[in-house]
């Protein structure tokens, strides 16, 4: 009887064993997946929030940048030129910036810039004395024809201490400065006939013609009239006044070279 009672207590003691063995492996293998659904949860969480991390954008760089000098009493600028290419490869300016070169994180002025293209990025960009105040002026080619050529010129306004757009000027094909008359020359190519130059002046405090010749070509007669006009007494009076034949129009060009 004591030998019974001796094994059914080791039969219950190894049942309560087992028992205790298979409760700590359900616990463990419970635990796993709990962790693998953590650690999967971090990944998702993860994958959302670069997927929603917006990409960063490129800042914006000027197709043109050069350093100028537009007086010995002013600091040296640096200009910057923004602008998009088309599928054509023609550059369409947007801006331009203008920063003191010794302090380029802030600009002291921004041009915005509108129906202004051209083949390259530079634009052409000029920088003369135009309206002989002894401060440099800016201009940039705005359109460029076979024969004549526009630029946005922008003046330095002394009192305003910055660039200003001269509607005058920006309106002259081909303009050029002559130094000697203190004048801004201009040709004007309208037909393979016909053309306008002259010379603009700049006088109490705006701009003037001063001189103007036009040829004009009449195909019922087949003669050319050439006038030219000059300043005087505050008008433009015709000073010389031609017609001429082909031979006489092409002999008069060949002379002019």
């Amino acid at each position: 009887m004591l030998k019974k009672r001796l094994i059914l207590i080791l039969a219950a003691l190894t049942i309560c064993l087992l028992m205790i063995s298979c409760s700590g492996k359900d616990e463990e293998s419970s635990s796993v997946p709990s962790q693998e659904s953590s650690f999967s949860s971090s990944k998702n969480d993860e994958t959302t929030s670069s997927q929603e991390d917006p990409p960063t954008s490129k800042e914006e760089q000027p197709v043109y940048t050069t350093k100028i000098s537009i007086s010995n009493d002013f600091p040296e600028l640096e200009l910057q030129l923004f602008a998009q290419q088309d599928e054509a490869g023609l550059y369409h300016a947007t801006r331009l910036e203008i920063y003191h070169a010794s302090i380029s994180t802030l600009p002291m002025q921004t041009i915005e810039i509108s129906d202004c293209e051209s083949d390259t990025p530079d634009f052409l960009l000029t920088v003369e004395d135009m309206n002989f105040d002894g401060v440099k002026d800016i201009r940039l080619v705005s359109s460029k024809g076979i024969q004549n050529i526009y630029y946005h010129c922008y003046l330095w306004n002394i009192d305003s201490a910055s660039f200003e757009q001269d509607t005058v000027l920006s309106g002259l094909s081909s303009p050029k400065v002559v130094e000697a008359d203190k004048a801004v020359a201009f040709y004007e190519h309208i037909s393979a006939t016909d053309y306008r130059e002259g010379e603009m002046r700049f006088l109490d405090g705006e701009w003037t013609l001063t001189k103007e010749k036009t040829q004009t070509y009449d195909s019922a007669t087949g003669l050319f009239t050439v006038i030219t006009r000059e300043l005087e007494g505050g008008t433009m009076a015709v000073t010389s006044q031609k017609t001429l034949t082909q031979q006489q129009v092409e002999e008069s060009m060949n002379s002019s070279y």
